[in-house]
């Protein structure tokens, strides 16, 4: 068993490397996956994506916001992102968005590098709640939550335009009462 906290069975979530902006290069193109994660932008150069990545390598993590590459330990390939931040500490609520790259969705990467995070801020930062958010165009990423038992608080109607529609942003939420339950 290793005795690196950020290690799954499967996945190490660690920090962005230079090199992984090609990943990101490549992933950026992919106009669904941006949709779901906030929204439709223009295309980024590769000098842009090198810069970001190499800034963000660079970068010292805090407690307070964080992200994360998620790569398979097998194969030391990125097959997606965690990020989040400690949305206010007095009253211990913590927030995080994932993306799983299209070809490793449905493995249960996204389940495991999930259940790392909450853990961390559950049982190591002293958090009490923990909150998402996401598209109502985002069925995978609802499915998910509630599998993992988060229950649905709210809904703010026609939040999101995009495909020439209206959408909902949907809230769930988990504390750390029914975390433990589920998970201990």
């Amino acid at each position: 068993m290793s005795k690196n906290f950020w290690e799954t069975e499967r996945l190490l979530l660690r920090a962005v490397e230079p090199d992984d902006w090609e990943v990101h290069y490549h992933w950026d193109m992919d106009s669904d996956m941006m949709r779901n994660l906030s929204e439709l932008y223009f295309p980024h150069g590769k000098a842009s994506v090198k810069k970001w990545a190499e800034d963000a390598a660079l970068h010292d993590p805090t407690g307070d916001k964080f992200h994360m590459e998620i790569e398979l330990k097998v194969t030391q390939e990125v097959i997606g992102v965690l990020s989040g931040k400690l949305k206010d500490r007095r009253s211990g609520h913590f927030e995080y968005g994932i993306a799983i790259r299209d070809d490793f969705k449905r493995n249960g990467y996204a389940t495991e590098a999930i259940l790392c995070i909450m853990r961390f801020y559950f049982d190591e930062m002293r958090c009490q709640k923990c909150t998402v958010q996401m598209h109502g165009l985002n069925l995978g990423s609802i499915k998910l939550h509630e599998a993992l038992g988060f229950i649905k608080e709210g809904e703010i109607r026609r939040a999101i335009y995009t495909m020439g529609t209206y959408h909902a942003n949907l809230y769930y939420g988990m504390t750390i009462e029914e975390y433990h339950e589920r998970y201990n």
